[in-house]
């Protein structure tokens, strides 16, 4: 199983979460996307909102919908085989194909980040369950979305030196959505060993012990507010609102959602709404 991240032989800047929670008490609605479609800003939403919900997920025991599984399967391999077509092109012109990587790249990073998190959230589930294979459906499409990140990097590195600048940009991107998702991962993870969707497991499990420190008797934990607070901000708004043009995404998106457990947060519900909304307007 593919966990380790490989190392790119340029430098990249590291991401650095906020120290400061200032931003829990801004109205999140005033942050989210008025753009109608799916874009990389959307995708690492629902990444997000997953994590928010995914510790009352991986405790139910109702069953995931089987449909909605194949569909997330289905949609993810579709998405893999568009990509690997684009990128069997062979592009000898470089600046076509940096055009080409990054069109490709943001969409593989942000994608990676939501189905990581997701795979975690079903796998603990299916702990909890043992009503199906979930993990192992999770691993087939994981697996191969690393395979398409390793051609995309290896495209990369082979860039001339004159794309040294838009080669930074998409390797820091990629640190950041790395960073983040292990992030996530550390937040759905059922115990202390349940890191095999992690780019990074020993972050991951930092990321665990420091999130799993907070008082449980206080029902809410603030770190959550820290975590949201700090991927919304630095991160997340930083992301393209630029629609994405692959439907596979809306397929994805929605089977994900459907699986989702119901809630009360308000905050939760508004980016649940804006969400749909987006998947709604990407199919029309």
């Amino acid at each position: 199983m593919p966990g380790i991240n490989p190392v790119i032989s340029r430098g990249g800047i590291p991401f650095a979460i906020a120290k400061e929670s200032p931003a829990v008490a801004i109205d999140e609605a005033c942050m989210l996307s008025v753009n109608s479609g799916i874009s990389t800003r959307s995708v690492a939403e629902l990444a997000l909102l997953v994590s928010r919900l995914g510790q009352a997920h991986r405790h139910c025991d109702e069953p995931v919908s089987p449909d909605a599984i194949r569909i997330f399967w289905q949609s993810n391999r579709q998405l893999q085989q568009r990509w690997t077509a684009l990128l069997a092109r062979g592009l000898e012109d470089p600046k076509r194909n940096l055009s080409l990587l990054e069109r490709i790249a943001p969409r593989l990073f942000v994608c990676e980040m939501l189905v990581r998190t997701w795979a975690t959230c079903l796998s603990a589930h299916h702990k909890v369950t043992n009503s199906t294979d979930l993990t192992r459906v999770c691993r087939n499409i994981v697996s191969g979305l690393f395979q398409l990140r390793l051609e995309v990097l290896s495209r990369l590195v082979s860039l001339p030196e004159e794309y040294d600048i838009p080669f930074r940009n998409l390797d820091r991107l990629r640190r950041q959505c790395d960073r983040s998702t292990d992030l996530l991962v550390s937040i759905v993870a059922s115990d202390s060993e349940s890191f095999e969707f992690a780019f990074d497991r020993e972050r991951a499990s930092d990321f665990h012990e420091s999130t799993g420190s907070a008082d449980a008797q206080l029902g809410h934990n603030p770190i959550e507010d820290l975590v949201s607070a700090g991927l919304r901000m630095n991160f997340i708004q930083q992301l393209s609102d630029t629609p994405v043009e692959e439907p596979e995404f809306a397929a994805m998106m929605q089977s994900i959602l459907a699986n989702l457990p119901n809630f009360e947060s308000t905050r939760n519900q508004r980016l649940l709404k804006s969400l749909e909304w987006k998947i709604a307007t990407s199919l029309c």
